[in-house]
């Protein structure tokens, strides 16, 4: 019989398939904890090691200029993890993360994390997948931020958002949207330009019946006609 700890692991995809032997030594590994709207969760530069599992919630990946300026990496929802780089390298946190929302995290020490990939193949290979799916993703963001102009860089991340996080309704493939969505400040940050300009465009948008926001909902009411904004800025063809 699972506990209720276990229970909770299995929320996390790398972890749905995994045995139940395996999931409890997992479970009696971490520690639960919950975080506040706002409140840190790691800190940049930091030295410890652990990784984290998101069961509940969401928490952003942010690093802070010395000046203070605010620079968005990403969004982590639940059933994602983060940390696993400082585990398996040993060097610094690359960045910050903090509680978007109320955030409940498992957190597994990087000893027991390691023998974990060595021990069980099959979360080995889903954590490797993962690290390939950040990479490829940082890398098309160095590509926007190198060639393509703002308007552009807000599309493509309009994009990006509703495939990764965003829900669509029954029969309506074409529309797409995001709970919890970004602010127009984080969204600025999270593409390296300022409000006034997210804020132009995001009204541009609406008025040709793309995009609409209610509340902290982003509706994406175009998925084609978006998709095919952003290939056409990449230089690519647009599907059809």
């Amino acid at each position: 019989m699972q506990t209720g700890n276990q229970t909770e692991l299995r929320k996390i995809p790398l972890f749905d398939k995994a045995p139940d032997s395996s999931l409890e030594r997992i479970a009696r590994a971490c520690v639960f904890r919950d975080f506040a709207p706002g409140q840190q969760i790691i800190s940049y530069l930091d030295q410890d090691t652990d990784v984290y599992f998101v069961l509940a919630g969401f928490a952003k990946v942010r690093i802070y200029s010395p000046q203070g300026k605010i620079v968005g990496l990403r969004k982590i929802a639940q059933g994602d993890l983060f940390g696993e780089f400082a585990a398996i390298d040993g060097a610094p946190r690359s960045a910050s993360v903090e509680a978007e929302q109320h955030c409940r995290v498992a957190i597994l020490p990087a000893e027991q994390f390691n023998k974990l990939m060595m021990s069980e193949l099959e979360i080995a290979h889903a954590i490797i997948r993962h690290l390939v799916t950040q990479l490829r993703c940082l890398t098309a963001r160095v590509f926007e931020f190198s060639t393509l102009a703002v308007n552009d860089r807000i599309e493509a991340e309009l994009l990006r958002l509703s495939r990764e996080h965003g829900r669509q309704i029954q029969n309506q493939p074409n529309k797409t949207y995001i709970e919890n969505a970004p602010s127009q400040t984080e969204l600025a940050a999270q593409i390296s330009t300022h409000r006034e300009a997210v804020s132009r465009h995001l009204s541009y948008l609406t008025r040709k019946g793309i995009v609409s926001r209610r509340g902290r909902t982003l509706w994406i009411e175009d998925m084609d006609r978006l998709t095919n904004m952003v290939r056409q800025a990449a230089g690519e063809q647009p599907s059809k």
